[in-house]
Parts: structure tokens; sequence; C-alpha cells
């Protein structure tokens, strides 16, 4: 999937640190850390006098990243920081139209619904952020 390299290639460009590669590894059968595609939407079709449409579109990805800390450290909070870091990067990156273009105009990005997807006693915490696209294609009349 090219979009799903480009998204990922652009979110390891990230300097807060902890992306690089976004490869996937399995524990206990969950993933633990990298980038996942979650689905897409279209979310609006608009027609065309002409026969064609311009179509907008909803992609979703869940970055997910695992820390291991003992119980009670303070590196919960430091992941918590690094979350709303990411966020205001990807704002950022929205904001200034430096987000990968997925369609035939400016792609949108979005942080969202961030937090732990799993924590086990023996420190690793798996944290997770959704992180959303927009964009707009056009299809011609056939």
């Amino acid at each position: 999937m090219e979009q799903m390299e480009a998204v990922r290639a652009w979110l390891a460009g990230w300097e807060g640190g902890g992306l690089e590669g976004l490869t996937a590894e399995q524990l206990d059968r969950t993933p633990a850390a990298g980038l996942f595609f979650a689905g897409s939407e279209a979310l609006e079709r608009r027609e065309s006098i002409c026969g064609g449409a311009c179509v907008r579109t909803r992609a979703a990805f869940w970055l997910l990243r695992a820390l291991y800390a003992p119980p009670g450290s303070p590196a919960a909070g430091e992941m918590g920081q690094w979350m709303l870091d990411f966020q205001g990067w990807l704002r950022g990156q929205s904001a200034r139209g430096l987000v990968p273009r997925l369609g035939a105009s400016r792609t949108w990005a979005q942080a969202e619904s961030a937090g732990i997807l799993r924590g086990r006693a023996d420190g690793e915490t798996v944290w997770r952020i959704r992180v959303t696209l927009e964009y707009e294609t056009e299809e011609k009349e056939s």
C-alpha cells in the first residue's frame, strides 16, 4: 500500500523520537508497536455537472508504542507528555500543509483517542493514538 508507506515515512520524520522504523512486533498476539491501518470511510461525495465526482475520505491509523518501565515509575507521565507533544506536532504539520498528499488536494491530519491500550504487571504498557487523515479524490466519468 503506497499510501501507508508515505504515512509511515512522514511519521518517522517526527523529531520527538520513538517512531523510527515503525515496525510491528507481536507480544501475546497483540501488536505492541507500529503503525496499523484501521480503515477508511467516504465522508462526502459531490457530483459535478460534467459527470465526475469529488469524494472526501477519512483514513484512520493506529499508532502503537510500547513502554517498558517498572510499576510506579515516572515513565507514564513522560509517555503522556510524549503523546501531547506528538498531537501538537500533527496539528502543526497539518496547518502548514506538510502532511503527505493522499488525494487530489491537501491532506489534513489529526490525532485523537490517545491513551493506554494495555498494561501488564511486569511494567509493559502499550499506548495508542488514533491518527486520522482527510483528503479528497476526484472521480472521472467513465
